[in-house]
């Protein structure tokens, strides 16, 4: 079980640095072990050996803004702590005489049946997926039962991209393989491995892993939209963040109906 665990500490650094997407624990040799980040980083950075100059398990090492890292071979990459703003990723339902469009950046079923009345009046329902990392997977489940019983004579639209992750994956995977007439427009999702279950110990949080992972996406419409964390190497051109947007696929739809 100690292979595929680790522990976010109380008040540690990995805690701190999990506020910005980054999964972190710290190594034997008081190095920065890298989990995992939300979006992906365009670099594969493993172990983070110093910050800024210093170690990088004191909290004080960090910054918000441009932190520069050493990896365990010596290069020089630069990681933001970039606190993101939710007015330029989320946006409202969108409807007109022919969708509604929603975006699930988590999953509630209550999101769904407080639309109930529009949804049903309309012929395809849009779910935008895209930075959707996952969540509860009793919940996930709720919200596939009620598209299930509810949606079942419409058309159902799902975008993703490789902000999507864990529970989305499943949800999607889910929505595919049902009576659901579903069309599939995206990239790769992002393909997390293991659906994890937080403990706490003491003062100690353990994220254990509850199953593995490893859904079966079809992508019926390619588009990219993809988004990453972003990094640098310092010989590289500074890569920005890209939010979510809502995509204009009225005419993919046309061509399905």
């Amino acid at each position: 079980m100690k292979k595929y665990s680790y522990v976010l500490g109380d008040g540690k650094i990995p805690d701190f640095l999990a506020k910005f997407g980054l999964i972190t624990r710290i190594g034997e040799d008081d190095d920065l072990i890298l989990i995992n980040s939300f979006p992906k980083m365009l670099h594969k950075v493993t172990r983070i050996m110093k910050v800024n100059g210093m170690s990088p398990i004191k909290k004080g090492s960090w910054h918000i803004g441009i932190n520069t890292i050493q990896n365990e071979n010596g290069e020089i990459f630069t990681i933001p702590l970039m606190p993101l703003d939710p007015k330029s990723i989320v946006y409202p339902p969108l409807i007109n005489n022919h969708f509604v469009m929603m975006q699930i950046l988590t999953f509630n079923v209550s999101q769904f049946a407080e639309l109930y009345g529009v949804i049903s009046k309309r012929r395809t329902l849009i779910l935008d997926l895209r930075y959707n990392f996952g969540g509860e997977i009793s919940a996930m489940s709720k919200c596939f039962e009620w598209l299930n019983a509810h949606c079942i004579n419409q058309k159902v639209v799902l975008l993703f991209n490789n902000t999507t992750a864990s529970a989305a994956e499943l949800f999607i995977e889910k929505c595919q393989r049902s009576n659901l007439s579903t069309v599939s427009i995206g990239s790769e999702t992002y393909g997390k491995k293991w659906a994890y279950k937080k403990v706490t110990v003491g003062k100690s949080n353990f994220f254990l892993p509850i199953y593995q992972l490893a859904p079966q996406i079809e992508i019926n419409e390619y588009i990219n939209t993809d988004t990453f964390y972003e990094s640098s190497r310092s010989s590289d051109v500074q890569s920005k963040l890209i939010f979510p947007f809502a995509l204009n696929i009225e005419n993919i739809l046309l061509e399905r109906r």
